[in-house]
């Protein structure tokens, strides 16, 4: 579609062409992980606690080894974490009351499940366009970085 806006032929693309976006995005993606690592796995135990996920979800490939990796990860970040945390005294102050908390709330709702039944109703495309792009972002646990690939 990218390429019919500009009036170029899909077809005789240079295959060069996608090895550079390819390469761009690996560069994006193993920066993106790189700082991760760096940031949520500072010390050796958490460092193993990522690396046996890795190794469960790479050598079991199917939909339960990430389960299991986040159980994994829970149990061995109880077992080999205990104790390094500090206690925290103090309070949490959130800026937004309950009412305005509530009615964001109400509002993400209200868009997540509206916009589908209006698109099946109806047929609107451009509706259907909203809600799949508003529910690839709602629905993704991460940042941009996620959704690159």
């Amino acid at each position: 579609m990218c390429a019919s806006l500009f009036g170029t032929n899909l077809w005789h693309l240079d295959i060069r062409y996608f090895g550079t976006v390819n390469g761009t995005m690996s560069t994006l993606l193993a920066q993106a992980v790189w700082g991760m690592a760096q940031s949520l796995t500072p010390d050796k135990p958490r460092a193993a606690i990522a690396l046996g996920a890795l190794l469960l979800v790479v050598l079991v490939s199917n939909a339960s080894a990430q389960i299991g990796a986040i159980a994994f990860g829970a149990v061995d970040g109880l077992w080999l974490c205990a104790g390094d945390g500090k206690t925290v005294r103090g309070t949490l102050r959130f800026p937004v009351s309950r009412l305005g908390g509530a009615i964001s709330l109400g509002l993400f709702v209200l868009i997540l499940v509206v916009p589908p039944v209006i698109a099946a109703a109806s047929g609107n495309t451009t509706v259907g366009f909203f809600d799949a792009f508003f529910r690839s972002g709602a629905l993704v646990f991460g940042g941009g970085h996620v959704v690159l690939p």
